[in-house]
């Protein structure tokens, strides 16, 4: 929480001379299109826990669709958050000006989530580098 609010403070001292970016409009995904990206993600990498990575014990994001088919879902600390669709596979929490969030697949089909918290994958299509992954 610490790390957080002096990442906040310093960015809004680099920026707070800039114009604020304008939101973009929210893109309508199909329901269908959304539940492709529910799912339970892990980290694809690891600064620090290493062997708790390597071992499957390292935090998971839920990804899910609201109640009316319309926005995810992530699973946070504090609760979930709605995430806004601005383009295909591209979201942003209620309270980002901008895409936070992107989803992408890799020629293999493994579905890997981007953003400002770090990079996972999701379990359902998981990579052989998350070994223990593929040996259950």
């Amino acid at each position: 929480d610490l790390l957080a609010r002096i990442v906040r403070r310093i960015l809004d001292e680099l920026t707070r001379d800039l114009p604020a970016p304008v939101a973009p409009a929210e893109y309508q995904h199909q329901s269908a299109d959304l539940q492709a990206f529910a799912g339970e993600y892990y980290p694809t990498s690891a600064r620090f826990g290493i062997d708790r990575w390597r071992k499957g014990q390292a935090r998971r994001l839920l990804i899910k669709v609201n109640d009316d088919g319309r926005r995810l879902l992530i699973g946070s600390r504090g609760g979930d958050q709605q995430l806004i669709a601005t383009g295909r596979g591209q979201f942003r929490r209620l309270t980002d000006p901008l895409t936070t969030f992107v989803f992408a697949r890799d020629p293999a089909g493994h579905l890997y989530l981007q953003g400002e918290f770090g990079n996972y994958v999701n379990l359902l299509t998981c990579p052989a580098f998350i070994g223990w992954c593929n040996s259950q």
